[in-house]
């Protein structure tokens, strides 16, 4: 069974792949060793939590930040995580990241999107984070707890349950 990860925020979901797939993506972040607020905002509270609502526009700047890094970035430039090991296998070390990551930005801004609209418009912010998005784990995703996620100092629970590490309980 396929473990689909993806971005979930507002009313909207949506689909990036594997956790190999997502895992690998911010593989390539930690390797080009981006600063603040790259790595609190992206590499830590999207990775491995949720984003608050104060958190959006500056985490959004940091995605700007770093598609414009992966825009000029090859592939063969950054680390041999089997899934990128396995794209330079396939002889496409000279392809840039973004062309490989392109969902990452554009998810991003839609579940954004999503989430501040739906927050203007009922006044709850539904917050931005990424889970298991395949049915029946979506349903579950969304209900976990803040509080959950804010003790989360490691692996994100995302990536816990697909390699069949235990996950944080919640009612």
């Amino acid at each position: 069974m396929v473990n689909i990860i993806g971005y979930l925020g507002g009313n909207l979901l949506v689909k990036l792949g594997s956790a190999e797939y997502v895992q690998s993506f911010f593989e390539c972040l930690e390797e080009l060793d981006f600063d603040e607020p790259v790595r609190s905002k992206i590499g830590d509270r999207l990775y491995r939590k949720y984003l608050k609502l104060d958190d959006l526009e500056c985490a959004c700047e940091a995605m700007g930040l770093v598609k414009n890094v992966f825009e000029r970035t090859k592939l063969s430039e950054v680390l041999n995580s089997s899934y990128v090991s396995e794209l330079k296998a396939e002889g496409r070390g000279d392809e840039i990241l973004y062309s490989i990551y392109a969902d990452f930005f554009s998810g991003f801004e839609d579940v954004v999107e999503s989430s501040r609209y739906f927050y203007e418009d009922w006044g709850q912010y539904k917050r931005v984070f990424i889970g298991r998005v395949d049915v029946p784990h979506y349903d579950m995703y969304k209900r976990i707890p803040d509080s959950v996620l804010e003790q989360v100092s490691d692996k994100p629970v995302w990536l816990r349950a697909v390699v069949g590490d235990d996950v944080p309980e919640f009612n």
